[in-house]
């Protein structure tokens, strides 16, 4: 799920989470399950994540080393639904304000986009929920907006489905079941007529990074909110320079997870 500020520019122009300035801060939580530490949320593996020490609530300190704005919260690979989250900013440690706060309906990933801020300290409030708190992949950042929407013929990444199963037979040939052993979402991104000015300022340094740095996609936030994945780069981005005016041709294939 995306969530854009009220009345945010291009709101259907496709968005990537890709900048992440919590590998670079120093972690806290309220609580931790033994061998799930805070600190696995500065790693963007799915599979060590963060857990609480129970469902009564939790808050995760993030404190950057150095002034970075940041307009976007991304977190993956959690078990959120139906609890409530609050991104809180201060000055100096004892003065809070809300700057994003929701309730997830389920358990895919989400880009919470605010106006961009800038402060010393932040920390994301879990409310008391269903479940014991679960989160792999937390990013705080500069989220990019793509100056080209993407219209016909792409498949969107959600109906990507790549699925992995075993069939089970019996010796007299009967069906006895399958079993579903991975699940990935795969698409193809191609992205047209970017300005020069747009393509080396914004697109190049995310593409000098994506061969080991995973990001948030979604194709059209206002329109298909539910269209996130957080995912990686198959193979190398291909760029053309498309027309004599300038203009850049970029596509890349992606894999990702819901």
């Amino acid at each position: 799920m995306i969530t854009l500020p009220s009345g945010a520019t291009l709101p259907n122009n496709p968005r990537i989470g890709w900048h992440n300035i919590v590998p670079d801060c120093t972690l806290a939580a309220t609580g931790e399950t033994v061998g799930f530490p805070v600190e696995n949320l500065a790693n963007a593996a799915t599979y060590l994540p963060w857990k609480g020490e129970d469902a009564a609530g939790e808050t995760i300190s993030v404190t950057p080393v150095s002034s970075t704005p940041i307009n976007y919260l991304g977190i993956a690979r959690h078990n959120l639904s139906g609890t409530q989250y609050t991104l809180q900013s201060s000055p100096d440690d004892s003065t809070w304000t809300t700057i994003a706060t929701a309730t997830p309906s389920d358990n895919s990933p989400i880009i919470h986009a605010f106006d961009e801020v800038d402060e010393p300290y932040y920390r994301l409030v879990l409310a008391a929920g269903p479940v014991t708190p679960s989160i792999a992949v937390l990013y705080l950042g500069e989220l990019l907006t793509i100056e080209r929407r993407i219209h016909v013929g792409h498949t969107p990444a959600q109906l990507g489905r790549v699925q992995e199963v075993s069939s089970g037979i019996s010796e007299s040939g009967q069906y006895l079941g399958r079993v579903l052993r991975s699940a990935t979402f795969e698409t193809t991104v191609e992205l047209q007529n970017l300005t020069s000015t747009h393509f080396y300022d914004d697109i190049d340094p995310f593409l000098e990074v994506v061969a080991v740095t995973p990001f948030f996609w979604a194709r059209r936030p206002d329109a298909r909110p539910d269209e996130v994945i957080f995912g990686w780069v198959q193979g190398d981005p291909s760029v053309v320079n498309q027309r004599n005016n300038g203009m850049m041709q970029v596509s890349w294939k992606m894999q990702g997870i819901r």
